[in-house]
């Protein structure tokens, strides 16, 4: 970071993986699977070595002790059964296991009256942690179809996908684990528990014993609606869903906010997007919360942040152009070149379309879309002592793309903030097909991200490397 001179380093990083397999599965199998037949597990390992610190200190003493460091162990179970041939049941067991280097304590100084951070201690250290789900989901339909054959609306189809799951996970903070410790923080006495494997790379296990119901409902509406030529499905509804959960082991409060989301096809490429979060409790006057449902007033809850969006896309037509009805590749091997007529038998006009068309194409595909979006938040002013504060924004947002020959191609895209009364970040690409390269420029001209960015590289994978890379990003403006 050219700013304050900062470096960030990671190396080396190395992962290893198993791939799914069945290790209780036959190698003979004589009829149907059996339900231990279809447990799946796989292994992952992960290790790295980072530090962030300045230039004048990459080869020093500190870096090295500054270093978070580990390996990861990550071990996941699972399985799929089938319940009454009509519900999915899915129990899962995941295990993670990190082994650490280094321990950084936290001392009280009596003398002093502080808590400090005493020196690192070094060694092999194992923590681990361990979680269990069972999921379930099925699905119904419910169909209409019409009696009479002539009716424009001839069927309509309700699909509901509900689901629930449980899961629970232990409180790794528990002394008998041992990844956890309690220490003084001031002259009353008060206690912390923290833990000294935090600066290291992979975190710790967490905090709290969690038993969590989850649920979810899932609906989309679709008909069929006879034509003059044939009938055509029609999704009305494509998704409409919510979810949320429920801890048991929580004090208060124990149901979660209710995400809310809605997505529907209105005609072709016209899209509206609705979604919203609930808050199932009440709230005082000054903003607080407390452990009262909304739903003994007969409200779902208070809403906490919606956004709705609407959209459309705007294409060209495919090329239909022809010369005069006539197919070109049955034209004879000496008409190939259009500029010429050896026999001059061709019709003039078919003649000089032909010829257009062989030196450009003026059916150039293109394609240009607007998504115009509102979005309302009520946040919590001082922990709600103070009320709310509630923020409307209104933002449209544009995109395009032309494509000029089968080797060019320049997309855009920008939007305005009716909020601020500026535009968003604006930006346009061109890019160029070479075969097995390709070449790309990117600029945004104006605004906090004003910069642009050249590469020309080779397309195969293999050869990501072989590259040439010029940019001026944001920050060489500023500085």
């Amino acid at each position: 970071n050219s700013k304050n001179k900062t470096i960030a380093v990671t190396m080396p990083t190395v992962t290893f993986n198993v791939s799914s397999f069945n290790p209780l599965k036959r190698k003979e199998a004589i009829g149907k699977a059996r339900w231990y037949e279809k447990i799946k597990m796989s292994y992952s390992m992960k290790m790295t070595n980072s530090v962030n610190t300045t230039e004048d200190k990459v080869f020093t003493e500190e870096t090295l002790r500054n270093m978070k460091n580990g390996i990861q162990h990550s071990i996941p179970i699972s399985t799929s059964l089938s319940l009454f041939n009509y519900i999915n049941l899915s129990p899962s067991f995941n295990y993670t296991e990190r082994w650490y280097f280094k321990k950084v304590s936290q001392e009280w100084n009596n003398e002093t009256k502080k808590l400090e951070t005493l020196e690192p201690e070094y060694g092999f250290w194992r923590l681990y942690n361990y979680n269990a789900s069972v999921s379930a989901n099925t699905t119904v339909y419910g169909t209409y179809v019409a009696k009479k054959p002539t009716r424009k609306l001839q069927a309509v189809r309700h699909t509901i996908t509900p689901n629930v799951g449980l899961s629970y996970a232990p409180n790794f903070s528990r002394q008998r684990y041992g990844f956890y410790e309690a220490v003084q923080t001031d002259t009353t006495g008060k206690f912390k528990v923290y833990s000294p494997f935090t600066d290291n790379a992979y975190g710790v296990p967490g905090t709290g014993e969690q038993l969590s119901l989850t649920f979810g409902l899932s609906q989309s509406l679709e008909a069929k609606v006879r034509t003059k030529d044939t009938v055509k499905k029609v999704k009305i509804i494509d998704q409409i869903s919510v979810s949320g959960s429920y801890n048991f082991l929580a004090d208060s409060m124990r149901l979660s906010t209710l995400p809310v989301q809605l997505r529907s096809t209105i005609y072709q490429n016209v899209a509206l997007n609705l979604s919203m979060t609930l808050d199932p409790y009440e709230v005082s006057p000054q903003g607080v919360r407390y452990n009262k449902l909304m739903w003994r007033r007969g409200l779902p809850g208070r809403v906490q942040n919606t956004s709705w969006s609407f959209g459309y896309t705007f294409r060209s037509r495919e090329n239909q152009n022809t010369v005069a009805g006539n197919d070109i590749t049955s034209f004879p091997a000496e008409y190939f070149n259009s500029w010429s007529d050896p026999y001059g038998q061709l019709n003039p006009a078919m003649r000089r379309q032909w010829m257009a068309g062989q030196y450009y194409d003026f059916s150039i595909p293109w394609n240009f879309g607007f998504n115009y979006s509102i979005n309302y938040q009520a946040q919590l002013v001082n922990n709600g002592t103070t009320g709310y504060n509630k923020k409307i924004t209104q933002t449209v947002n544009f995109n395009g793309s032309v494509k000029l020959t089968e080797k060019w191609m320049i997309t855009a895209t920008s939007g305005f903030d009716f909020t601020t009364r500026k535009m968003s970040m604006t930006s346009v690409s061109i890019a160029r097909d070479l075969h097995c390269w390709q070449m790309s420029f990117t600029w945004v001209p104006f605004g906090a991200h004003k910069s642009w960015a050249f590469n020309i590289g080779v397309k195969a994978a293999s050869l990501a490397d072989l590259k040439y890379d010029k940019s001026y990003s944001q920050y060489d403006y500023m500085y």
